[in-house]
């Protein structure tokens, strides 16, 4: 077991080793690779609905989701505002 010094740089390096030395070579750098998933996107463009509807996203996300059931007059505000984007759409 060797010994290990503080150093000013503030890593723990072996005494035979300095924090100017080269990384050996040889010796494979192994980095976990995360592999991005797709996002789901459960409700494009909620958050310029929300700013046209005066509500914040994560509200009108909960209502959406069934967790907020007392805002009924969102929901019902919120599908008006997409039946008219249908609308103007075609």
């Amino acid at each position: 077991m060797t010994k290990t010094t503080f150093t000013w740089i503030g890593l723990f390096v072996p005494p035979e080793r300095k924090p100017t030395d080269p990384p050996k070579i040889g010796r494979p750098r192994i980095h976990p690779v995360r592999i991005r998933q797709p996002r789901l996107i459960r409700f494009p463009g909620i958050t310029a609905d929300a700013k046209v509807l005066g509500v914040n996203r994560i509200t009108l996300y909960r209502v959406l989701t069934g967790e907020f059931t007392t805002l009924k007059g969102l929901r019902r505000r919120y599908d008006a505002l997409k039946a008219a984007q249908q609308k103007g759409a075609q």
